[in-house]
């Protein structure tokens, strides 16, 4: 067969039997030899692989039921991303129309240099830390420190946790080479944190994301401290309440651990519109003023269908001469 026949056949026969989407090249040329025409989704692939096990019949109808929740699942994805791109779309709205409030009240101010970002917010209904959470809490510490303490050093960690942590580590790295470089830019981070208050820590819990690479990386920089004493300090900071249905370590005043007690997963993580804005930054090269939209959410329930994501705070910061 030439390889225009092929690409023919290609253009007019490129379906996959699974799922009724349009197969690529390479997926096509394998058709002789799989006898079937399938994507290179693994569901597909999966449900195409019983073919030559089961029965004609047996096969029909299991094609015919998978086909049905693989188009049920994917319309659904469709539907969450449609919403999503929705609310998306609905709140640039809002905030292109707060920016032009902003820029007719201000007319010194130039669109093109100030970045507009929206923010979330945190929990902010302070209740007191019961006992269980705290047994909780101290159990995960006793723990991860125990393990912690059979490594010579955090280098030396090799266990699954540290495999998970480690593309953390390599975050927290990163951005403090970006603020050594870039002070100003730093600064700007901090005031946005400070006005979020939070809205990334709810899924603390009770575990604040400490792991055994948090503890080897303490026990390292603190060499004559012992396992008891890592423990006693850790619970040492504790306050007596903190902010309900967030981390057992967040308090309306902050974390209650210093930077260097804190997981790689909180030194290194910023939202993507944060990130988006040190991007920007980094390109123009130059200081931007930063339009904050704050809006009632937290990071993780950003498109909770159940309540109205709205705008409760706006700040422009980098500049002095508001009117």
């Amino acid at each position: 067969m030439t390889d225009k026949t092929i690409r023919t056949q290609f253009s007019s026969q490129s379906k996959c039997e699974v799922c009724d989407c349009q197969v690529n090249y390479s997926d096509f040329l394998l058709y002789e030899k799989r006898g079937y025409l399938v994507c290179s989704s693994y569901d597909c692939k999966a449900v195409m692989s019983q073919k030559n096990k089961l029965s004609p019949a047996l096969f029909a109808f299991h094609l015919d039921r998978n086909k049905k929740i693989i188009h049920e699942r994917r319309a659904k994805d469709a539907a969450a991303i449609k919403y999503r791109e929705d609310i998306e779309l609905k709140e640039s709205l809002e905030n292109q129309k707060i920016l032009q409030s902003i820029l007719s009240e201000n007319p010194h101010l130039v669109a093109k240099n100030i970045h507009t970002l929206t923010i979330p917010s945190g929990l902010s209904r302070s209740i007191p830390i019961t006992e269980e959470r705290l047994e909780i809490y101290s159990k995960h510490l006793k723990s991860i420190i125990s393990k912690a303490a059979c490594f010579a050093d955090a280098a030396k960690v090799t266990d699954e946790i540290f495999e998970q942590n480690y593309e953390n580590h390599d975050r927290v790295l990163k951005v403090e080479q970006l603020f050594a470089n870039q002070p100003l830019l730093k600064s700007m981070s901090n005031q946005l944190c400070a006005l979020c208050k939070g809205g990334c820590c709810p899924v603390g819990g009770d575990h604040a994301y400490l792991s055994v690479v948090t503890m080897r990386c303490y026990l390292d920089t603190h060499p004559d401290l012992s396992e008891q004493d890592v423990l006693d300090l850790y619970l040492s900071k504790i306050s007596t309440k903190s902010i309900a249905g967030a981390c057992i370590n967040q308090t309306r005043e902050g974390c209650v651990l210093p930077r260097e007690m804190r997981s790689d997963v909180c030194n290194g993580f910023y939202c993507a519109p944060l990130k988006s804005y040190h991007k920007e930054y980094l390109i123009k090269g130059e200081k931007t003023e930063v339009l904050a939209i704050q809006r009632s959410h937290t990071h993780w329930n950003r498109f909770d269908p159940d309540e109205e994501n709205e705008v409760v705070n706006v700040v422009l910061l980098g500049d002095k001469k508001l009117s």
